[in-house]
């Protein structure tokens, strides 16, 4: 019997050292090139049990399909819906914000956050539309399609812009946005 619980416990021993079990293969974290700093800061990791958005009370339980943002640039306005995800909830933290914006490979537009976000439960890849918003993982920025793009490995989407995706595109150079809950 001794001998049984001494290789029970070298057995627990090893799995927690190599870290077997303890990793979420599924994660968007675990699919970043490992010589790149991790996506998620402590910071990034807020309390999202509840938040109040247009004097309506959520939870995670529920849906978070009627947030819109407003996003300003200029004198003009884009609207957007936020998805209903962790990462989408994480970055409704960060609002009111302001990004510097400039154009990446005349398919998106792109900005450095103030931090990377919540990745929990984020998905491996995505398949962006036009007009998708998203931050891209492995650099922590966001990302407003303008154009058609493939399925990338780190792309996590985090709204869609219903209106205004035009005011993107016709910007050259850096550009400033403003974004905040639309009310």
């Amino acid at each position: 019997m001794n001998k049984f619980l001494t290789m029970l416990l070298a057995l627990f021993i090893i799995i927690i050292i190599s870290g077997t079990g303890c990793i979420d293969n599924n994660s968007a974290l675990n699919q970043l090139n490992p010589s790149e700093s991790p996506a998620v800061s402590k910071e990034s990791m807020l309390p999202t049990d509840t938040f109040k958005i247009n004097n309506v009370v959520t939870d995670d339980s529920e849906e978070v399909k009627s947030v819109k943002l407003k996003i300003t640039i200029g004198e003009k306005s884009a609207i957007a819906v936020l998805d209903d995800s962790e990462t989408a909830r994480d970055f409704m933290s960060l609002l009111p914000l302001t990004l510097t914006m400039t154009d990446y490979n005349g398919i998106e537009k792109v900005a450095d956050m103030p931090r990377k976000l919540n990745l929990d439960d984020a998905p491996t890849s995505f398949d962006p539309r036009v007009g998708d918003v998203c931050t891209y993982a492995p650099w922590g920025n966001f990302v407003v399609f303008y154009k058609a793009f493939g399925n990338t490995n780190g792309l996590v989407p985090l709204a869609h812009i219903e209106s205004g995706l035009d005011y993107f595109a016709e910007q050259s150079g850096e550009f400033e946005i403003t974004i905040d809950i639309e009310d």
